[in-house]
């Protein structure tokens, strides 16, 4: 199985016909390529003129780098404010009356999670965090502005 954050938490089966290939949906060639010496792992998918390829970004964030994402994170345009806090490595996104939902990192300054779908985080030119929008196949560039901490 293969789970789209971006369509709505979906997940599509995937066969396997090969070391590393599969087809996904059933006809879609789905290839997973190692790492080599000075080049990252690939997804290819497609295939021919069709044929995309994906480089994987791996990103272990560190506990410095999680604890940069922490704080809360308002909507205006749907009226929402997120929390957002690091529970053993991982990074959480609360919202009052709702389930806690974990996300994963996928690359630098982006994540994944269900009902959030994919969580992409903005800087400003100093390098620091501003806010986040959420994208998902319904909700694309929903931004959540980073909020001020009254110290």
């Amino acid at each position: 199985m293969v789970r789209s954050y971006y369509q709505d938490d979906t997940d599509f089966e995937v066969t396997p016909v090969g070391a590393n290939r599969f087809l996904f949906q059933g006809r879609v060639p789905l290839e997973f390529v190692p790492a080599t010496t000075g080049r990252p792992k690939e997804w290819h998918v497609g295939e021919g003129k069709e044929q995309g390829i994906w480089q994987l970004v791996t990103f272990v964030p560190t506990a410095t780098d999680l604890q940069s994402y922490v704080g809360d994170y308002r909507s205006e345009e749907i009226g929402v404010t997120y929390t957002i806090v690091e529970r053993g490595s991982v990074l959480i996104v609360e919202h009052p009356g709702r389930a806690d939902i974990p996300v994963q990192s996928f690359s630098k300054d982006v994540f994944v999670g269900d009902s959030v779908g994919i969580v992409k985080f903005s800087r400003d030119a100093r390098g620091v965090l501003t806010g986040f929008t959420v994208n998902r196949e319904n909700d694309r560039g929903v931004r959540f502005d980073r909020m001020k901490r009254a110290d």
